[in-house]
């Protein structure tokens, strides 16, 4: 059976999830790119770097969960639920983000691309 998803074998015969070849998100049977979750958080202006993933979800298969790295950590005006707001205003609500994070910086492999799922 072939899924797109990329996983690691260890020494013992455990197989563990690393990534996907294609980078879609499945939300309760609907495929989700998040391209389009991560334009629409980078409109604002506070916002300086943005990744969408996917994480595991009991009812729904998968769950969106949005990093965020903002000018101002500290700000009082971006919190999760006002960028969840701000999603809900140019998104379907299947779109939008359940977890917000804030993080200080994007974690990068050496080719230069995001890391995720180790923000």
């Amino acid at each position: 059976m072939h899924t797109g998803d990329l996983a690691i074998v260890d020494d013992d015969g455990f197989i563990y999830h690393s990534a996907r070849k294609k980078e879609i998100i499945k939300v309760g049977g609907k495929r989700i790119s998040p391209k389009e979750i991560e334009e629409v958080i980078l409109a604002l202006n506070e916002v300086v770097d943005c990744t969408v993933e996917g994480i595991h979800d009991d009812i729904l298969g998968e769950a969106i969960k949005a990093t965020l790295v903002v000018n101002d950590v500290k700000s009082v005006y971006l919190t999760p639920k006002s960028i969840q707001e701000h999603c809900a205003n140019s998104l379907a609500m299947h779109k939008v983000p359940q977890v917000v994070e804030f993080a200080e910086k994007m974690q990068l492999s050496s080719s230069g691309k995001k890391v995720k799922g180790k923000l």
